[in-house]
C-alpha cells in the first residue's frame, strides 16, 4: 500500500496470492488495530524520550456509505454517524509532535468504536446522569491516560484538544508535574472563590499583545485578516 499509493487490495497486491493473503489477513477475528498500530506507537516513544512534546487529540468520523453494496447491515463494527451515514465508524487518534524541531514524531495511541444502532437518544439514555466512565467523552481521558504511559520518558507532554474536551474530569485527572492540558473552552465555568465566571473574568484582562491571522472564506463569510487579541490570567 505504502508502493502503491492506493488501499484498494486488488491494486496494491502484485499476485493474486498476494491478494488472497491479504483478504485473510485483514478478514481475520485475531488481527486487532492496537496491535497494527502497536510498532508505530512503540516508535513514537522512543523518539520522544527527552523532548518537550505536543500530543493533540481529535476525533474524525469514518463514512462508508459508499460501500454499502459490499456491507452487513449487521455488521458489528459499523454504526450510524453523526451527519446522518448509515454504515460508519470513528477513529481518535493521538498525534505527538516535537516542539524544537516542529516535526511529527507520530502516533502515541489510536482509538476507534462505532455507535450501536439500537443505543437510543441521550434523553432516553439519560445521559447527563450517568458517569463519565459510561459517556463517549469518556475517550479523551482514556486516550490521554494511554499516551500518558508511551510518552513517560518525554521530558513533557503537552496535550491540546478542541472545546468537546472541555470536560471537567479532564482537569481532574490528566495533568500532573510531568503533564500540561491546553483546551479550548467550551463551558463558561464558575471560578472558585469568586463572583464571576470564567469568561467575564478573562474579558476584564489586559490585552497582553495581539497576532494577526489570516482566515479564509467560507459560506458564512469572505477571506480577511483578523486581529486576535491576547489576554490571560491565572483561575481556579
Amino acid at each position: 500500500m505504502l508502493d502503491t499509493g492506493t488501499s484498494v487490495l486488488h491494486r496494491s497486491c502484485g499476485s493474486r496470492r498476494e491478494y488472497v493473503g491479504a483478504c485473510r489477513f485483514f478478514n481475520n477475528t485475531k488481527v486487532d488495530y492496537l496491535k497494527i498500530a502497536q510498532p508505530m506507537i512503540v516508535n513514537t516513544a522512543t523518539h520522544a524520550k527527552d523532548k518537550v512534546v505536543l500530543c493533540i487529540q481529535d476525533t474524525t468520523e469514518i463514512s462508508m456509505d459508499k460501500h454499502i453494496g459490499y456491507l452487513e447491515y449487521e455488521d458489528t463494527q459499523l454504526g450510524p454517524t453523526a451527519t446522518d451515514n448509515e454504515f460508519g465508524f470513528y477513529a481518535h487518534p493521538s498525534i505527538v509532535i516535537d516542539t524544537a524541531q516542529e516535526a511529527l514524531l507520530g502516533v502515541s495511541d489510536l482509538y476507534m468504536w462505532n455507535r450501536s444502532r439500537d443505543k437510543g437518544t441521550k434523553a432516553s439514555r439519560k445521559y447527563k446522569q450517568l458517569p463519565i466512565e459510561q459517556k463517549e467523552s469518556y475517550r479523551w481521558i482514556t486516550c490521554a491516560r494511554r499516551s500518558k504511559e508511551v510518552l513517560n520518558q518525554a521530558a513533557r507532554v503537552i496535550f491540546i484538544a478542541d472545546r468537546e474536551c472541555d470536560i471537567y474530569e479532564e482537569f481532574v485527572y490528566v495533568p500532573d508535574d510531568h503533564t500540561d492540558i491546553l483546551i479550548r473552552s467550551r463551558d463558561n465555568r464558575v471560578l472558585f472563590d469568586s463572583d464571576k465566571k470564567l469568561h467575564e473574568t478573562l474579558a476584564e484582562q489586559q490585552e497582553a499583545g495581539r497576532v494577526s491571522l489570516q482566515i479564509r472564506s467560507s459560506k458564512q463569510h469572505h477571506a480577511r485578516q483578523a486581529q486576535i487579541a491576547i489576554k490571560f490570567c491565572t483561575v481556579k
